[in-house]
Formats: C-alpha cells, structure tokens, sequence
C-alpha cells in the first residue's frame, strides 16, 4: 500500500523537534510498521530526517517566504495547484493522508476525484487559535478552505471530543472518528532522576513547548497548590517556547522558583 502524507503548514517543520513535528514523524513510524510505503509532502522539511525515517520520499513544496502575514496567507492558498499537481506528478497513491492546515484543500480534493479514500486529521479549531493567538487576516477565506477540506475529506480524525464538537459545525457527526494522540514508549527507554535524588521527592512533569494554548497558568497555581501539602515537590519543565518568561516569572512571584527545573527543548532523536 503507498499513501500520500500531506503537511502543508508553514509552521510545522516535519523533522524538527517541535511536538507537532513529533506528531508527525510518529505517525509515520506507525503508518511504516504497517508495511506501507510513505511519501512525505510537506511545506516545511526542518531538517535532515531521522535514521529511521531516511527511506521516506520527501517531496519539498513550494516555500512560504517570511513576508507581512496578509501576503503570506495568500501565498500559502495560492500552493493549492502546486500540491495537487505534486499529487498527480508522484502517484498514484491508494490513500491521502493529510494533517488539516489553513490554508489547504486541494490534497483532500485530489483524493475524492480520483475515487480514494481521503483521512483528515484535526488537531485543533485552527481558524480561532490563529486569530487569537498569532493574527488572522483573511478570515473569510480560511472557512472557506476549512468548508472545503471537511466537505472533500472521506473522514475526518479528531483527536479529542471537543475538537469533534467542532466539526461538527462542518459536517455530521458520522463522519467524525475520535482518536486521540497517543505516546510511543519506545522514546523514553530511561529517566534521569538526577533532579529527584531522594526517593520521597514527588516530581510533576510538563514535556512541550511553552505556548499560550498549554495551560501553563494552571499548572503554575496547582504545582504552588502542590507544594503547600508536599514542601519537597518539583516542577521538571522539558521544552521552551514564548512562555517560558512568564512562566518563570509567575514562579518566582510564588516563591517557586528554586524548587523548578527548565531544561530547555530537548532533541528526542
């Protein structure tokens, strides 16, 4: 079986180290372990791929360069012939799988007119967390690609109820399948405990990176909640991110500072 892997997202950089890109590169170990033949095409490559990932065909599609944000919305709906063109030129293909972006369609499209089923995976409300989080100009046009893409797409994959809820402003219910993100324990073979030397010190962990979106808030005030009952307890933060500042800042205010660790982002390959 040989199945098309779409990332169109200029913010996700497939080999990276960002959870997103860990996401993908996951999926298609598991879709590999199933003895299909992947093809990768993706707007933002992030590197050289992992040893295991080496066999993966990368297919590079065209960049989004770095312009005003108006522009670059309508650079990245303008690669939508550009990927379907990819699609016909590199296939043919038994299925398309594509990790939802906002501005693309054309793969789930390209799937329904060649009579091949066409899985969409959706992580997010993305519509609302780009206007709240980094800036949406053309609000318009991104429902209009999101009614697209839902409408083409053979099923979608949410992965969580809420985001389900969602869809369901788009499509029936039916078509909506829950699978929410899982971990490959294969990645975290060993633990350094160096940081909780005596075994009574109970440590709270948080992998990723530090994003508004995370609930970093509400880990704060439960983790000061924590240490009132457990004076002992850690806070181990594995990641960076734009919220590490205000992190750091709201635990020092609590006087938590000194019983918090911050690795920085850590490469997993």
């Amino acid at each position: 079986m040989r199945i098309a892997y779409i990332c169109a997202d200029p913010g996700i950089p497939v080999f990276g180290q960002k959870g997103c890109s860990i996401h993908v590169q996951e999926v298609i170990r598991a879709l590999q372990r199933q003895n299909i033949q992947v093809d990768l095409f993706a707007t933002r490559i992030g590197g050289k791929p992992p040893a295991d990932l080496a066999d993966v065909s990368v297919h590079q599609l065209p960049a989004i360069p770095k312009l005003e944000r108006a522009v670059r919305e309508q650079v990245a709906l303008s690669i939508n012939p550009d990927l379907r063109l990819y699609l016909q030129r590199f296939g043919p293909f038994d299925l398309i799988y594509e990790r939802y972006s906002l501005w693309s369609y054309s793969a789930m499209e390209f799937a329904q007119a060649m009579g091949i089923p066409g899985l969409l995976e959706v992580n997010s409300p993305l519509i609302a967390e780009q206007a709240k989080h980094r800036g949406l100009i053309d609000c318009h046009s991104a429902e209009q690609v999101a009614n697209r893409v839902f409408q083409a797409a053979t099923a979608l994959i949410a992965v969580s109820s809420e985001v389900k809820t969602y869809l369901m402003n788009y499509v029936k219910s039916s078509k909506v399948h829950v699978i929410p993100n899982g971990v490959n324990p294969d990645r975290f073979p060993t633990f350094d405990r160096a940081f909780s030397t005596q075994p009574e010190t109970f440590t709270v962990g948080f992998v990723g990176t530090l994003k508004p979106w995370h609930g970093l808030p509400i880990l704060t005030a439960a983790f000061a909640q924590l240490h009132q009952q457990v004076p002992n307890a850690k806070l181990l933060i594995v990641g960076d991110g734009p919220e590490r500042e205000n992190l750091e800042a709201e635990l020092s205010a609590r006087g938590l500072h000194s019983h918090a660790k911050f690795t920085g982002a850590v490469n997993l390959a």
